[in-house]
């Protein structure tokens, strides 16, 4: 029934007891707490009853509150080899197993937190491999950290080749300031995306001043970035507007009006775009032209087609071809 049928006064000091027949009088179930009762019982007293056992537990004292003790123990038996008893001794642990309980929310904090924190944390060793990881990286790379750890190769062929040499530059320039080295990189993730990260990496030096790893943290910024091109487009865009307004006033030239509008979407959109006039009665082209950021073979193209003697329906095709073509 797990009742002492002996025990010495630093035994009952352990458990908060006043004197030895108080606590004579407990048992297993007055010692353990009872959200660990089940596991005691089923797991840990069968293993005190097989033989020579040892364990750090956490016990209960007669005030209720938790002590940690060091308990090993092995089995009495008679002459014949059967067990009628078991001896324990047990050593008070409780303020290292404070402490180390103490480190392991500290520890359970510290994951929580780099697995949640909005940006990825690292340390890289002198040659730049990956030594620790956490945070936000998969989400953003498609890797895990088991995937990168060690792998200098995979991890900086992710980042774009002209960022990389930029950075090992920074990193340089850190390590002969003692400084820190911040700057912008273009990673490419797993699936093959596009990422703008910014980066804050310090560099740390053991006692003879030699580099001993690289502790940094990579932010996220690729809706900013993303944000300030658009911004940007839609600034050219609107200065693009501008400018065909600023020619309707300033002429009642048609053509000259179609090819400001036509240079201006060129530049806009990027792309290929072309202004034609047309006579409607013949359907014959009076002026043709195309625009491009290529500017050579935009002046090429529009000479050839100057040239020629064109109708509508040798560029688009006539009506009845358009139907049939769908």
């Amino acid at each position: 029934d797990g009742k002492p049928v002996y025990c010495n006064s630093a035994y009952a000091r352990l458990f908060g007891y006043e004197s030895i027949p108080e606590v004579m009088r407990t048992s297993y179930a007055d010692l353990v707490p009872p959200d660990a009762w089940n596991v005691f019982k089923e797991e840990l007293h069968p293993k005190m009853l097989a033989g020579p056992w040892c364990a750090e537990l956490k016990l209960r004292r007669k005030d209720s509150s938790l002590v940690y003790v060091s308990k090993s123990t092995n089995l009495i038996r008679d002459h014949d080899g059967t067990p009628i008893a078991v001896y324990a001794i047990l050593s008070d642990i409780t303020e290292r197993g404070n402490a180390e309980e103490a480190l392991r929310e500290s520890e359970e904090k510290y994951r929580t937190l780099m697995e949640n924190v909005d940006a990825t944390i690292f340390r890289m060793d002198p040659d730049l491999t990956l030594v620790m990881i956490a945070g936000r990286l998969e989400p953003v790379s498609g890797w895990s950290a088991d995937e990168l750890l060690g792998q200098r190769e995979r991890w900086l062929s992710a980042i774009h080749p002209d960022d990389l040499e930029e950075e090992k530059q920074r990193l340089a320039h850190a390590v002969a300031t003692r400084g820190s080295s911040s700057g912008v990189v273009r990673v490419a993730s797993r699936g093959g995306e596009t990422r703008w990260m910014r980066t804050h990496v310090t560099p740390r030096f053991d006692d003879a001043g030699n580099v001993i790893c690289y502790d940094g943290i990579s932010l996220d910024i690729t809706d900013q970035v993303e944000a300030q091109q658009h911004e940007a487009k839609h600034t050219v865009r609107m200065a693009a507007l501008a400018e065909i307004s600023q020619t309707f006033i300033s002429t009642w030239d048609v053509r000259a009006i179609l090819d400001a509008a036509t240079r201006m979407t060129a530049q806009v959109m990027d792309g290929l775009c072309c202004v034609c006039s047309l006579d409607p009665n013949t359907g014959r082209l009076h002026h043709l032209a195309i625009h491009s950021r290529d500017e050579a073979l935009c002046a090429r193209v529009d000479e050839a087609l100057c040239r020629a003697d064109l109708r509508i329906e040798d560029l688009y095709g006539s009506d009845e071809a358009g139907t049939d073509s769908g």
